[in-house]
């Protein structure tokens, strides 16, 4: 207003009331109030967010509520730890959010968790560490994550989860850390595995080791295998791989009596094994052989050969004069006698001595006997005969009587006395019928009664001593007494 005896009263200016008549002059707002227009009779208290002399605006991290009496407008309160106020002149802090944290007052924002940690619930001064099992990669988060199957974590603050190493395993969630497989079970080289599976067939034990030669396992995981340990080939059997779900058998020709074999072992020769899964090589019987190794039979003894003992590699030839004619012989058989091999070894057969032999060795008939050839059953090989009354035979092993002096003697003295020939003429003639004659005869002989076909030295020798016997001798014997007798006759 104004002073007394003033003729107008005056508004009081902006931050000045007057709250009664008569005044003389206008009083100021108290701290925390405020007036804003002129003329005012009164101060209204500062707005919620608002403080102060002049209702500044409470800065961030500050608040102040409006219309508590009890509430000093005179200044802003800061927030709490757990709170935060990112504006000016507001009336109230904000709460940190979960996955934040403020730990001091008058912060105009909260702070994100690390990654590792976490804020559950709002308000938060701290965040929480991630327990064992769990872990978190993202900032800011209000939970931790657990540690799938696969992998473990035994570390708080952990931002990610170990993965389970090869041969290692965790089934279950929030694992804090990795079982390792059992004895005969395996991850298959694989990490970050849930579960173990039995080593695979061949395999075994810790890291499912390949089991060695002649030992195997077979697969399967019904409870039937033991996976911790490989199998023992059994005899008969064998395994030259390793790693192998079986064993494998002999093969015919090869046997094994022990266990854990690589290898079969081949049957030596004279024996042999005709099963497969055979534990010993049996030798072969008689009759039988055999010349090679690892074989599955023995072979017959072929004709001419024969065996009696077990376990030959070869049969036996049949010595000279024996011989045998069929296979899986075990002897020789003597030939009967007047029959021979002709000295030859290893014989299917006899031979009947030939024309002019007999008896066991096919000795030559002796002067004075004969024996025909040929194997028709008229002849008996075992003897000779003796030269019946009018033949002769003055040389050994000869197949016939000789009837030179009688045939002879009688053409001679026919062309000395009816043709009229001279000495000379008659002897001449003679002698190219003995060479034509004896041609005839005695190649029809060793040809055609000779059933053995081989020429030997024998049968040569005989051949040239009958030439002798025939041509040579009666020629010169048969001179002389044609020479004396045609004295006689004149």
């Amino acid at each position: 207003m104004g002073d007394l005896g003033a003729s107008l009263c005056t508004d009081c200016a902006v931050q000045t009331f007057t709250d009664a008549t008569a005044q003389a002059s206008c009083k100021g707002c108290p701290n925390g109030y405020l007036a804003v227009t002129e003329g005012s009779a009164s101060c209204q208290m500062c707005v919620a967010g608002r403080a102060g002399a002049t209702c500044a605006k409470c800065l961030t991290g500050q608040y102040r509520a409006s219309g508590i009496a009890l509430e000093d407008p005179t200044v802003c309160l800061v927030c709490p730890a757990g709170w935060h106020q990112d504006n000016e002149g507001q009336a109230s802090c904000l709460p940190c959010s979960p996955g934040s944290f403020n730990g001091q007052e008058s912060q105009p924002s909260c702070t994100d968790c690390e990654t590792g940690k976490m804020a559950a619930v709002p308000k938060s001064i701290v965040c929480s560490d991630c327990l064992v099992g769990r872990h978190q990669n993202i900032v800011g988060q209000a939970s931790c994550l657990p540690c799938i199957p696969g992998k473990a974590i035994n570390v708080e603050s952990s931002v990610e989860c170990d993965v389970c190493a090869k041969d290692t395993y965790s089934a279950s969630t929030t694992a804090t850390s990795c079982d390792v497989c059992a004895i005969g079970r395996t991850t298959l080289d694989a990490t970050g595995s849930t579960s173990c599976t039995i080593c695979a067939a061949g395999t075994f034990g810790v890291g499912c080791k390949n089991c060695i030669t002649g030992q195997y396992r077979p697969g399967g995981d019904d409870g039937s295998t033991d996976a911790t340990k490989c199998i023992a080939c059994p005899a008969g059997y064998h395994q030259s791989s390793e790693g192998q779900a079986s064993c494998l058998p002999c093969a015919p020709g090869t046997a094994n009596d022990n266990t854990s074999q690589a290898l079969c072992t081949e049957c030596e020769l004279g024996t042999f094994a005709k099963l497969s899964k055979s534990l010993n090589c049996a030798k072969c019987i008689e009759g039988f052989h055999q010349n090679t190794v690892g074989q599955a039979s023995c072979l017959p003894c072929v004709p001419g050969k024969a065996n009696n003992i077990l376990g030959k590699v070869e049969c036996d030839f049949c010595l000279k004069d024996t011989f045998t004619a069929s296979t899986i012989e075990t002897s020789c058989t003597t030939c009967d006698i007047g029959r021979t091999t002709d000295g030859a070894t290893g014989a299917t057969n006899c031979q009947i001595c030939a024309a002019g032999r007999f008896g066991k060795d096919c000795d030559k008939c002796a002067v004075g006997q004969y024996r025909k050839g040929g194997d028709d059953g008229t002849t008996d090989a075992t003897k000779c005969v003796n030269c019946p009354t009018g033949f002769h035979q003055d040389t050994t092993g000869q197949a016939s009587v000789s009837v030179w002096f009688f045939l002879e003697y009688f053409l001679l003295y026919t062309c000395y006395n009816s043709l009229q020939l001279s000495i000379t003429k008659s002897f001449l003639f003679f002698l190219y019928f003995n060479f034509l004659f004896g041609i005839v005869v005695f190649s029809s002989q060793f040809f055609f009664q000779n059933q053995n076909p081989t020429v030997s030295l024998t049968y040569i020798y005989d051949y040239l001593n009958n030439i002798t016997m025939f041509l040579i001798k009666p020629s010169l014997f048969f001179f002389v007494v044609f020479t004396l007798l045609s004295g006689f006759c004149q």
